[in-house]
């Protein structure tokens, strides 16, 4: 016969696992609100990007200022917050979505329209394979929220502005968006 503090800890152990569980369901309620700005840039030197697993550099890229509807997926925490994904190559966040809800994420230029997507929580970019790629790419543009959207053209290459760097590039976007 179990004593009353095993009960306790029993029930306890069922009230929080069901509250986790309701939290966790909660979290994947993100949606893009809205796409604030698009804009093409040049680094003097290629960053790293992943792609099917694999990391390579670009220096042609893509800013996106993106306004997500509840930015508490990306609360710090124990688990890989989502990643952000366009086509298939996984951006690199240049500014979190929490807490302000507007996420700035760098991506290389890619021919023709593409997805913006997310991920589910706790994926690795370079675990991400073709296969893996593709069978999320799905989920988030089957989702009942909007967990995709599509990009229709990109903006032209032709004489987008040159940084040196990540950090050159991170100053300039913090004045705000391209006017």
């Amino acid at each position: 016969m179990m004593n009353t503090t095993a009960k306790a800890a029993i029930l306890t152990f069922v009230i929080l696992a069901a509250a986790l569980t309701e939290a966790t369901a909660q979290l994947a309620n993100t949606e893009f609100a809205a796409i604030n700005e698009i804009r093409s840039v040049r680094l003097a030197d290629p960053t790293p990007f992943w792609r099917n697993g694999k990391q390579f550099s670009s220096a042609d890229l893509l800013v996106f200022r993106v306004r997500l509807t509840d930015p508490s997926e990306f609360v710090p925490r124990g688990i890989t917050p989502p990643l952000f994904v366009y086509g298939d190559t996984v951006c690199q966040v240049i500014r979190e979505p929490f807490p302000s809800g507007e996420a700035i994420l760098l991506a290389p230029r890619i021919p023709g329209p593409a997805l913006l997507w997310l991920t589910e929580t706790g994926v690795l970019a370079q675990e991400l394979s073709p296969s893996e790629t593709q069978r999320l790419w799905q989920k988030a543009e089957s989702a009942a929220k909007l967990r995709a959207v599509k990009i229709p053209a990109t903006p032209a290459a032709s004489g987008p502005a040159t940084f040196k760097d990540l950090g050159e590039l991170f100053q300039n976007l913090q004045a705000g968006p391209a006017p």
